[in-house]
């Protein structure tokens, strides 16, 4: 936390003339309180104060005081919200001689799946923490090219949830940063791999979530006549083993046909 943090949304400053009426009540009253028509003066923003004074050496060395005494760094920053309709949020953090904000922290990795299936979509938590309480926002990267604009912004302390479906079969890095209101950015996160595939049944050839004799032909046609490919090579690999090829077909047929054993389940 900041200590010695003065926290300000705007300042006023009012500034007043006093014209002195000279006249006789008017001196009287000066002379009874030892003022010579001059008002009180501030030095250093109040830290010297001088009340009425016809005396230049007083001034000279409240002035040399001011001048000569150490001030700590005085930090600031600000942050300026769009709210819509024509309204904005402005905000002023000041410290005296003490940092303003702090960067939030690294959030750990991503939680969420270890493998899944392409074009289904998944949800992904994040949590990161602010010592100084800020809202948050939070930026993805799914390790597809697809990196998200900054989300939220959140409370400080409450889990993000995101959600996100990969198109192609691949093994991906999952990666989320935060940032709090006033830009601090931290570094990413480290990485969540995700491996997607598009098995579901292995010996579904034709990928239309039956395994039935279609499946056969289909693979006899892609094989000897030139026929379409497998949608999903694994589910067309029905032994699970290497690569598409002729073993397949074999299983298949022992397996439809001869009471062969059942293809081994997806990965």
């Amino acid at each position: 936390m900041l200590h010695a943090l003065y926290a300000t949304s705007s300042y006023n400053f009012i500034y007043q003339a006093q014209v002195v009426d000279k006249c006789a009540a008017a001196n009287d009253r000066a002379n009874e309180i030892n003022l010579t028509y001059v008002p009180t003066t501030y030095y250093d923003a109040g830290h010297r104060v001088l009340v009425g004074a016809n005396y230049q050496a007083l001034y000279i060395s409240r002035i040399n005081d001011a001048g000569a005494r150490t001030v700590a760094p005085l930090n600031m920053i600000t942050a300026i919200d769009w709210l819509g309709n024509n309204e904005v949020r402005v905000r002023v953090r000041i410290g005296n001689g003490v940092s303003v904000n702090e960067v939030p922290t690294v959030p750990a990795a991503p939680s969420g799946i270890a493998k899944g299936l392409i074009n289904v979509s998944y949800d992904f938590t994040a949590l990161s923490s602010d010592s100084d309480a800020d809202d948050l926002y939070y930026q993805w990267d799914f390790g597809d090219g697809t990196i998200t604009g900054w989300l939220g912004p959140f409370s400080e302390g409450t889990t993000m949830v995101q959600s996100y479906a990969w198109a192609n079969v691949g093994t991906y890095d999952v990666l989320v940063r935060t940032k709090d209101s006033y830009e601090e950015t931290t570094a990413w996160s480290p990485a969540s791999s995700v491996t997607i595939g598009c098995c579901i049944i292995r010996g579904d050839f034709n990928h239309d979530s039956v395994r039935d004799i279609t499946d056969l032909t289909s693979l006899v046609d892609f094989m000897f006549a030139g026929g379409a490919a497998a949608p999903c090579d694994e589910e067309a690999n029905i032994n699970g083993i290497g690569d598409l090829d002729i073993t397949d077909l074999t299983f298949t047929v022992d397996f439809m046909f001869g009471g062969g054993a059942a293809p081994p389940d997806c990965p």
